[in-house]
This record gives C-alpha cells, structure tokens and sequence, in this order.
C-alpha cells in the first residue's frame, strides 16, 4: 500500500548530519501542532530507507477502491485527545464520488481525505483535510484546487476552523498554490507565522542530505479565521546522511482563537 501521511501532535528527532530545525512547543497545553508530512510508500528496493508506522490511529482508503488498495492520504490522530466525529474521502476527478477515477491530465489517481475532530482538552471541533496532488498535469493540478475549495465549502460551510494538508505538487508561484489561497477562507500558514520560518524552505529532496532541495510542494493551509499560527518549520532531522523520507516533514504550531 501506498501512504501519504499527516500526523496531528506528532515530533520525530532523529541525530542531524546538519543544523536541524528545532521546533519545541510555545503554545503551552492548549495548542495544536499539525504535521504534514509525505511518505514514501513501502518497498524492499528502498532498503535501509523502509520503515513503519506503528502505534497510530488514523482515517483513510486506497485510491484505487476506496478501500484497501493504492495510495492513501490518511489523518493520524492522538486518540487520548481526540474523538473522530464524521470522515470520508473525494477522488480528484471529474467524478469526485467514483473510486478509482483520474482526472483531467494527471497520469494517476489522486484523492482528499477528511475528518472532523473533536479536542477532549479545549473542547474545539474542526475540520482535517489532506491530499496528494498529481505530479503529472498542470491542468489537474489546478482543477484539484478548485475541486478541494468547492468540497471544503460544501462540507464544513467554514463555520468552524479547517486545516489543508498534503503534498500539492505545487510551488508558491504555481497556478495550483494561489487558487486555494486567492480570494478564499484559506492562508498558506508559513505567511501567518508569528514567528519567522525555521529549517529549510523547500520541501522535496530525495532521501539524500547532500541532493540539497528541490521545491516546496508541501503545505499547511488555515482558515485564520478560526486560528493563530505560533510557528511553522520544515524539519531537516536526518540519520547518517539519509531523511527518513523523500520529502521533509511540514510542522506548524496553532491555537483557537476565542
């Protein structure tokens, strides 16, 4: 199976061949800290760069059905925080409902899943989206943008905050970048930082520290609405000279706003 990962209240440290980004929280108890962060699926050609997920609870399905099967773009959760109130899953095509589907000039399935969560510690709701946009196809690039604001508005109505997760194959100049934060609800939560930008500003780089980095494609998008942004970094822990992934985890730091 194929996963692409979004941890809510989740840190890895690892020892640092370079300068790591060190994000501590500064919150205090009642703040959220929201990873997204894209995982290459499992294969034994990788190596000593495989490695698993145990121990999370999370929401997602296989593209490919809907179920089981192709890559996921699943939520993980702190179950000692937070209740799963409502979830489900959209394929970024044409027919958002149909499992399996592709669309318009991307060369593979892509889908958006969600959650709606309750926080037993603040007793604040809110909305979790994460995606993977096609790496392939600028036009489906584009209309996943537009198909993810027109979903987000048909199922949350932004009356309560909402989170936008997930690797959107899309730097900040592209066409698919300035559709989701144009004219709508949602903000790129980097530009909101209260605090400057820690770690590195792009976020793909292959496994390999010394490949050095390529572009941004990973995001955090807020409703700043509903919600402060403390801080926001791209976490360059690395192990011998290898990242855990091919891309570099995304971390933002955030509080309800009363």
């Amino acid at each position: 199976m194929l996963f692409f990962l979004i941890v809510i209240l989740f840190y890895h440290h690892v020892t640092d061949a370079q300068t790591p980004c060190a994000m501590s929280s500064i919150g205090g108890a009642n703040s959220l800290r929201v990873m997204s962060y894209n995982i290459r699926y499992e294969t034994a050609s990788d190596g000593i760069n495989r490695w698993s997920l145990p121990h999370y609870n999370y929401y997602g399905v296989g593209d490919r059905d809907g179920k089981t099967s192709g890559e996921f773009a699943p939520i993980f959760y702190r179950s000692d925080r937070f209740d799963l109130l409502d979830n489900g899953t959209f394929w970024l095509s044409e027919t958002p409902t149909k499992p399996g589907s592709e669309g318009w000039d991307g060369a593979a399935t892509r889908i958006c899943s969600w959650v709606k969560l309750r926080d037993r510690q603040i007793y604040q709701i809110f909305y979790q989206f994460n995606t993977h946009f096609a790496s392939k196809g600028s036009v489906a690039r584009l209309e996943s943008a537009r198909l993810i604001l027109i979903q987000i508005l048909l199922i949350t109505g932004y009356s309560i905050p909402v989170i936008l997760t997930g690797d959107f194959n899309a730097p900040t100049y592209s066409d698919g970048y300035h559709t989701i934060i144009t004219n709508t609800p949602l903000k790129d939560s980097k530009i909101l930082s209260q605090r400057s930008h820690c770690g590195p500003n792009r976020t793909f780089s292959t496994f390999f520290v010394d490949y050095g980095m390529v572009e941004c494609f990973d995001h955090i998008f807020i409703t700043p609405r509903y919600l402060n942004i403390l801080q926001h970094g791209t976490l360059n822990d690395s192990n011998n000279g290898f990242y855990p992934s091919d891309h570099l985890p995304v971390l933002t730091e955030i509080t309800f706003k009363k």
